[in-house]
């Protein structure tokens, strides 16, 4: 089989709207990319302003990736809302003028599942039949409605927290960079729901490996 990749898309929820959001982004687009170097083939790609593409090599860490970005931008005042579309099954190849010029199945799981994201869902996921029967995809497809459900009420605050338990913190170290106390930081984590968050991503991840086993 193929070597399988992720390909994350996303968009600016009614970006007209909200002032300065472009020097976010990039700022978000930036960090991500530093954090991430290892499984990207490509610079993150960003085109009409409000949009972006990703490619990942390695599409175990694709919701991890995708909340990291999302937790960033909203972690902002005022907010910046997104969608984000997580396709993953094979690529023609990697694409050498940047991701959005790509072809394959993970751009066409991802770019078109976007379009079609409800108001309301910030997260969709879409993978290739040859890993994720259709029972499968609609489980997590299902999974990341719930999901949306949650990331669509954080505050400013619990995206902050969130951003950093993504990346490993603990919250005695969260509470040294953000100047508040761990009792603090538990409130708000536990406002944020990121016990719930973390166990859907460890699930998550277990059933992905588990399909990069079959893969390989």
């Amino acid at each position: 089989m193929a070597k399988l990749y992720a390909v994350i898309t996303g968009d600016v929820i009614k970006s007209s709207e909200i002032e300065g959001y472009q020097d976010r982004l990039r700022e978000t687009v930036q960090l991500f990319q530093d954090d991430y170097s290892n499984i990207l083939p490509l610079d993150v790609d960003r085109y009409g302003g409000d949009s972006f593409q990703v490619l990942l090599s390695d599409y175990v860490f694709s919701l991890r990736a995708s909340l990291y970005i999302y937790t960033k931008l909203t972690s902002y005042e005022p907010q910046i809302p997104v969608r984000i579309s997580i396709g993953i099954g094979e690529i023609n190849e990697v694409p050498q003028e940047g991701v959005s010029t790509g072809d394959g199945e993970a751009f066409r799981l991802s770019g078109p599942a976007l379009e079609n994201m409800k108001n309301r869902q910030r997260l969709s996921f879409q993978g290739t039949e040859s890993l994720f029967d259709v029972a499968m995809n609609e489980l997590l497809q299902g999974s990341m409605g719930l999901l949306s459900g949650l990331l669509v009420r954080l505050t400013p605050a619990q995206s902050e927290v969130l951003w950093y338990l993504l990346q490993g913190y603990t919250q005695v170290e969260i509470a040294s960079k953000t100047d508040r106390t761990q009792q603090t930081i538990s409130g708000i984590a536990t406002a944020g729901n990121w016990r719930n968050i973390a166990g859907f991503i460890g699930s998550f991840e277990e059933i992905l490996r588990s399909s990069k086993r079959i893969q390989s």
